[in-house]
């Protein structure tokens, strides 16, 4: 607990009220929610795009370009009940091509989980009666956020060279952070994607991983 605590603490976020987190993560408590902070279910990357989200000052009105939704009520089907509001859990990002798995919250609809999602388990074994079965729809033109770690030895034109093979892509891009570490010289560089599906990840962290003085490009949660 203590060191949930602490990864709260390097989070730098001010005047927030943490009982507002729970939910956000599908818990029920803080206690439990700390717990699943300490055991890595949630991790603080998470924690800060939801704090953010919580404390950020609404942003100037400004017409967005037309783009897909990033989920609609195609994209997941409930078998067995009617239509239902959904929702992708933060905890683990599902993305259209992994197995998923369904947990009917208070108040939010039906929180849709990959099927090994730790989060998942634990609200399963807490009452399985509100776990349900659930599939991808066949809903076209979507997109889905995902955090992707790449690791590597710092050289000139590095993070540039990393960026520019996510836009090669066509995966757009919604945050980054980098980092070296000088006695080591590993360079950890973190990037918040919208991408289609599965498939493009896995095409996408294959490229990664082929980028000179890359030593790992991951998928996290």
């Amino acid at each position: 607990m203590v060191q949930a605590h602490g990864s709260l603490k390097r989070l730098a976020l001010h005047n927030v009220d943490l009982d507002t987190l729970p939910p956000k993560f599908d818990h029920d408590n803080l206690d439990d929610f700390l717990v699943a902070l300490a055991l890595g279910e949630v991790t603080a990357g998470h924690v800060a795009r939801a704090l953010h989200e919580t404390v950020a000052p609404p942003p100037p009105v400004v017409a967005p370009p037309p783009r897909a939704p990033r989920h609609g009520k195609d994209a997941v089907t409930i078998e067995g009940v009617g239509n239902l509001l959904t929702s992708l859990a933060r905890c683990c990002q599902p993305l259209p091509g992994d197995a998923i798995a369904g947990y009917i919250t208070r108040g939010k609809g039906v929180s849709i989980h990959r099927a090994d999602c730790a989060s998942y388990a634990r609200l399963r074994v807490r009452d399985a009666a509100r776990a349900i079965d659930v599939e991808w729809g066949r809903a076209r033109g979507q997109d889905y956020d995902v955090d992707v770690l790449v690791k590597g030895y710092d050289r000139k034109w590095l993070h540039k060279d990393v960026t520019t093979v996510i836009a090669a892509a066509n995966v757009h891009m919604i945050a980054a952070n980098a980092r070296v570490d000088s006695s080591s010289g590993l360079a950890t560089m973190n990037f918040a994607l919208r991408v289609t599906d599965y498939e493009q990840l896995s095409m996408l962290l294959g490229r990664l991983s082929g980028v000179a003085n890359v030593i790992e490009a991951r998928r996290l949660a």
